[in-house]
């Protein structure tokens, strides 16, 4: 039998946590954060310490890393989710918004990536930060930017036939000729 000290932070609980199945050092603990989730060991070395001087058992330290470890899996999971079905609606406001003309506007953003030499993860880290609908529109307008000067006749530039009109811009077009 082993006699429990009697106040919670005298050194014999040290004795008591040995017996119980604390490992001998914290470095005895197989603790592993996967790689899809930032496992850089920072997060293992950090939990091993205190685990240790918390006087968790191997079984307990393990096993609680374990459940974190699933948790964090089951949030990760649950954000993507959410972002993935932010990005659907505003994608379909985008259509909406744009309507004929969005495959060539989208176009136009993907030259404007192109140009610029924006590879995929720098483009979902933008996303991330404005949104589907803030970026599409962001690099539209510099794909706009990018090409050719619109054909000037008789002092007024000429909008009739040079690409797909968005719903907003032909609805303008046509009060224009209106007139």
């Amino acid at each position: 039998l082993i006699a429990l000290p009697e106040k919670d932070d005298a050194p014999e609980w040290g004795d008591v946590y040995n017996r119980l199945g604390r490992p001998a050092t914290a470095n005895d603990y197989k603790i592993a954060v996967p790689a899809d989730m930032g496992g850089d060991g920072k997060f293992a070395d950090w939990a091993k310490t205190n685990f240790h001087e918390l006087g968790l058992s191997k079984r307990q330290a393990e096993g609680l890393a374990g459940r974190w470890n699933e948790y964090q899996k089951g949030v990760t999971n649950s954000s993507n989710e959410n972002i993935a079905f932010q990005n659907q609606q505003q994608e379909a406001g985008l259509k909406k918004e744009w309507g004929a003309a969005f495959d060539q506007n989208m176009n136009m953003a993907k030259r404007a990536a192109q140009t610029f030499g924006m590879d995929g993860a720098t483009i979902d880290k933008l996303e991330s930060a404005m949104g589907f609908s803030g970026i599409m529109k962001f690099m539209h307008g510099l794909g706009a930017k990018l090409g050719e000067d619109n054909f000037v006749q008789g002092g007024a530039s000429n909008q009739s036939g040079f690409g797909i009109l968005s719903p907003e811009a032909a609805k303008n077009r046509i009060n224009t000729l209106r007139g």
